[in-house]
């Protein structure tokens, strides 16, 4: 790149203060808002928009059951277009999209079902077999959505931020304040951490807890390696093209796929102490860590040193993504408890919470309902830990912003709030539009409802993962070089994206088979 334009590139993405938590909680539910600064507290709690409309259509109509090329497009069109959208042409729209996917998805749900879906939807008559047939760690549709509908998300905004298109206060802030796009890397660290945990099950046949230390040192050094390899990859890339940087994010050498890499070999580490230590688990380990490190930047010359010490050493030089580690191991912790939770089939018994919801109905419904409180419980234990610091007049002492960049505490709180949020309103509109999930009697049956309850897009989003996050890295680099992005008008930009996003979706669907992950 010219010099000139690299400097236009880097301050387009510099120097931002966010957004609120409102706008972003309603935009990543397809609900655009002009919400204001100050109105961070609020939580969105409607259904994901374009996850309702899918479901509604696909419950009723089995529209997307054959897997045909028109299905495949439609699919593609409400999972990826709609976020698309709500990032671009209609991020200043409020209420406009929403009707789009909200209003036809009511209508269709008020309507009869045709005779073809009712019969498919509906639980068969008992059969003589035995549940235990069935796995004890089943496929959960409605994570599926979740994690698919994130790295679609994350895919859109690391290349739409580069054009005019995308709003500046969905970029990533500079230092304090909350922004989409501040959710997207911990949201990502998160759904890792939830899709890591039942490597730490002590009822998996393969749970790490049964290995050696020095066994899992290894196992986690093989898995790390890739993410290091792909970092130092990225870095002799950058450096070699030129490349535009925003130095403040992580430092001048170091990147995401490095902090990423860090993940498996901390919590190698922190493990046996986790075994050891009575009640403890990964979620009072990770809001332990992170309290830690923020009485560390608190209390010392820590946090000044990271934001504006000069760079004058190796440490120096990477100061934000080495320090950033300790809170984003919180976030993953917090990711690997709340998998605990969501993915077995046998739901920990919550004490005084499952003798209360265990008379609601039968068995099934029963668990059902201790199964969405459970993620509801999280959710709102997250969202009042993080409360305190937004109440400065009640609480002055604890008057701390948010800082993706430093990884503090308020943001992993944040994260943990927002994404236990997301996992909530998946799972109840699973629950109410695909009720037959969680009424299997055998395993054929359950595996014919999950397959009716699974967005084929979004799952070879969910099934690529990381090499998704690669791909969609790649894709970044190849149109940041082949277009200058910041003459783009909106509705090309809007076009180049869908083309981008499009190619994107036929790489996961080819990539299904290539496994990458922490």
């Amino acid at each position: 790149m010219a010099n000139a334009y690299k400097s236009m590139k880097e301050q387009f993405v510099s120097n931002h203060s966010g957004g609120s938590v409102t706008e972003i909680n309603l935009v990543t539910s397809i609900a655009p808002s002009m919400a204001r600064q100050q109105d961070r507290t609020n939580k969105l709690t409607g259904p994901k928009a374009a996850y309702l409309l899918w479901a509604a259509l696909q419950s009723r109509h089995l529209l997307f059951q054959k897997q045909s090329p028109a299905a495949l497009l439609a699919d593609f069109f409400i999972n990826v277009g709609g976020l698309l959208l709500s990032l671009t042409l209609y991020s200043s729209m409020p209420g406009t999209l929403l009707a789009l996917f909200i209003g036809p998805a009511i209508l269709i749900l008020a309507l009869p079902a045709t005779r073809e879906a009712t019969t498919k939807t509906t639980v068969l008559k008992k059969v003589e077999t035995q549940k235990s047939d069935m796995p004890d760690y089943p496929r959960r549709p409605f994570l599926t959505a979740y994690r698919g509908g994130m790295l679609v998300i994350t895919s859109i905004a690391i290349l739409a931020v580069d054009f005019n298109v995308f709003l500046r206060r969905f970029a990533k802030v500079e230092t304090w304040g909350t922004s989409l796009m501040d959710v997207g890397v911990g949201s990502f660290v998160f759904a890792a951490g939830l899709a890591s945990s039942k490597s730490f099950s002590q009822n998996h046949p393969d749970s790490a807890l049964s290995r050696s230390l020095p066994e899992r040192f290894i196992q986690s050094i093989k898995q790390s390696l890739p993410l290091l390899i792909l970092g130092v990859v990225r870095l002799i890339s950058v450096k070699n093209l030129d490349y535009a940087e925003h130095v403040s994010e992580y430092g001048v050498h170091w990147n995401f796929f490095f902090t990423l890499a860090f993940l498996p070999v901390a919590l190698c580490f922190l493990q046996p102490m986790i075994k050891a230590l009575p009640g403890m688990s990964h979620g009072y380990m990770g809001l332990m860590l992170a309290s830690v490190y923020e009485m560390a930047l608190q209390t010392t010359h820590l946090k000044s040193w990271i934001l504006i010490a000069p760079r004058t050493s190796i440490i120096s030089q990477n100061k934000e993504g080495i320090f950033s580690c300790v809170g984003y191991l919180a976030i993953f912790l917090l990711g690997i408890e709340t998998g605990s939770i969501v993915l077995p089939r046998r739901l920990p018994r919550a004490g005084l919470l499952y003798k209360i919801l265990r008379s609601t109905g039968s068995q099934v419904e029963s668990s059902r309902i201790i199964f969405l409180a459970s993620i509801g419980f999280l959710c709102l234990t997250y969202s009042m830990l993080l409360l305190p610091f937004y109440a400065p007049r009640l609480f002055p002492w604890l008057s701390i912003p948010v800082s993706r960049r430093l990884a503090n505490l308020p943001y992993v709180l944040w994260i943990g709030a927002y994404n236990t949020g997301q996992l909530l309103m998946f799972a109840l509109v699973e629950s109410l539009v695909f009720p037959s999930v969680y009424k299997a009697s055998n395993a054929t049956q359950e595996k014919q409802a999950i397959g009716i309850a699974t967005s084929t897009i979004l799952d070879d989003y969910n099934s690529g993962g990381l090499i998704i996050f690669l791909l969609a890295n790649l894709g970044t680099g190849v149109v940041n070089l082949s277009i200058d992005t910041l003459k783009v008008r909106n509705l090309e930009a809007t076009a180049i994206l869908t083309i981008y996003m499009a190619i994107l979706t036929v790489l996961a669907r080819l990539c299904r088979g290539i496994k990458l992950k922490l």
